[in-house]
C-alpha cells in the first residue's frame, strides 16, 4: 500500500502486523488501542516511520536493538501511558539513530530512582516526556543553577505532547507532515535556547564566520 500516514487511534486493536504491507509509511497514530507487544517485522518493518505514537495501549515488552535499528528514520516516538516495566528493556531504543523526541511517563519503570539520568545519558534525545533535555543532565558534573539564564526552576524546559489532529483520510498526509515540522521545530527551538552548550557552540562559529 501506498499510504503515507494512518490514523487507527482508539480501534480496539491487539494487533498490527498487518502494516508492514505499508512499505512507505511516515505517520502512525495507534494510541489508545490494546496492543500488548509489537511482533517484528509487523510495524517495525515500515522503515520509512517518521513519528510513531503507542500511547495509551497495554504494551509491556519493547522489541530489540535490531529491529528499532531498522526505523533509521523515526524521529518522534510515544510510548507513555503503557505498562513497561523494565527500565534496561530502553536501552534498546538507543539504537534509533534519529530520534529526537520520547515518551515514556506512566509506565511502572518511571518509579525507578534512576529513570530520568539513565535514559538521557543511554539515548541521544531532545526530549524526554515533556521535558526538555538539559545540559546539567548529561554533562557530569556541570549545574547550571538559579543564577543562570538557562534555569526555568521546577517547570524548565516543558514541552507538552503534540497529538495529531483529527481529519479526513484524503489530508492525513499533509495535516501530520505540518505538524510533525510544527513540533520538530518548536523542539529544536526550545532546546537551543535552553542549551548553553549550543548557544557557546554558536558563538565560536559566528566568530569563525568573521
Amino acid at each position: 500500500a501506498a499510504a503515507g500516514a494512518i490514523d487507527l487511534r482508539g480501534r480496539a486493536l491487539q494487533d498490527v502486523s498487518l502494516l508492514r504491507a505499508c512499505p512507505a509509511l511516515r505517520h502512525a497514530v495507534l494510541s489508545g488501542n490494546i496492543l500488548s507487544r509489537l511482533e517484528p517485522p509487523g510495524l517495525l518493518g515500515c522503515t520509512r516511520l517518521v513519528k510513531l505514537d503507542l500511547s495509551h495501549n497495554a504494551l509491556r515488552v519493547l522489541p530489540g536493538r535490531s529491529e528499532w535499528a531498522a526505523l533509521a528514520n523515526l524521529r518522534v516516538l510515544y510510548l507513555h501511558s503503557n505498562q513497561l516495566a523494565s527500565l534496561k528493556a530502553c536501552q534498546a531504543l538507543a539504537a534509533l539513530p534519529a530520534i529526537e523526541r520520547l515518551t515514556l511517563f506512566d509506565n511502572p519503570l518511571c518509579s525507578h530512582p534512576a529513570y530520568r539520568h539513565f535514559l538521557v545519558n543511554t539515548i541521544a534525545l531532545r526530549c524526554l516526556d515533556e521535558r526538555i533535555v538539559a545540559d546539567d543532565e548529561i554533562i557530569e558534573g556541570v549545574s547550571f543553577g538559579p543564577e543562570s539564564r538557562f534555569w526555568r526552576g521546577s517547570h524548565r524546559l516543558h514541552f507538552p505532547v503534540m497529538e495529531e489532529p483529527q481529519v479526513q483520510s484524503e489530508e492525513l498526509v499533509a495535516v501530520f507532515e505540518r505538524a510533525l515540522i510544527a513540533e520538530l521545530a518548536s523542539l529544536a527551538g526550545s532546546h537551543a535556547r535552553s542549551s548553553p552548550v549550543l548557544t557557546v557552540q554558536g558563538h565560536v562559529r559566528r566568530r569563525a564566520a568573521i
